[in-house]
């Protein structure tokens, strides 16, 4: 899977230049399966600053209370100058409403990718039919989220058996919940990004089967 830039790169894009910031989110959201479950409260804070602070300018801009420094001297911005601060101002509002737009979607992606882990994984309903009864979904969208989640990495191994309309998952520790592995000091932990239960030896720390998220 490509390696996508830090979130705090990012974060510090999104604040200082939005556009440039929004690409790398946007580029992280598709090459990165643990970036829908991070960060999207921290998304939909920088979106508010960015509003707040757009409209804020725009107000002091209009009554002449802003101000500018040109070779040591400091005036207060008017005529043509003002209408540069207002254009700026409405780009820094309109990154805000982008970015906050972008952080509600991935909020309920994460809500779609949290239900499709607990029937499949944690409630173990393969079938594509009784996925779309449960979540009053069409099948066909059915298909076309799960192959999704698939090609993003979310169900490694995994396939659609388009004949018996089904997902197929190969390999999963999920499968392997017998007395033995009790034993052996397996042990259940539930991830706190998307809710599945993951099946792990020991008491160390290690990465989500299925989003990546580290579990203790």
């Amino acid at each position: 899977m490509k390696k996508s830039k830090s979130w705090t790169l990012i974060i510090v894009l999104l604040i200082f230049v939005w556009p440039v910031g929004l690409f790398f989110l946007v580029q992280k959201l598709r090459n990165d399966k643990t970036a829908v479950f991070q960060k999207s409260s921290v998304l939909k804070y920088i979106s508010y600053v960015l509003i707040g602070f757009g409209a804020i300018s725009i107000i002091l801009t209009l009554t002449g209370q802003m101000e500018q420094t040109v070779d040591g001297v400091t005036t207060v911005v008017t005529g043509s100058d003002m209408i540069f601060y207002i254009v700026v101002s409405l780009l820094f509002i309109a990154g805000g409403v982008l970015i906050l737009r972008k952080s509600r979607s991935i909020e309920a992606e994460r809500k779609q990718y949290r239900d499709y882990i607990s029937l499949i994984v944690n409630s173990k309903v393969t079938s594509i039919a009784k996925i779309s009864s449960a979540l009053a979904i069409s099948a066909t969208q059915v298909t076309q989220d799960l192959q999704n989640m698939i090609d993003k990495g979310y169900f490694q191994n995994a396939y659609i058996d388009k004949t018996k309309q089904c997902i197929v998952l190969e390999n999963h520790s999920q499968n392997v919940t017998t007395q033995e592995n009790i034993d052996n000091d397996f042990r259940t932990v539930v991830c706190p990004g998307c809710g599945a239960q993951n099946v792990i030896k020991g008491h160390g720390t290690t990465e989500c089967e299925y989003c990546g998220t580290l579990l203790h």
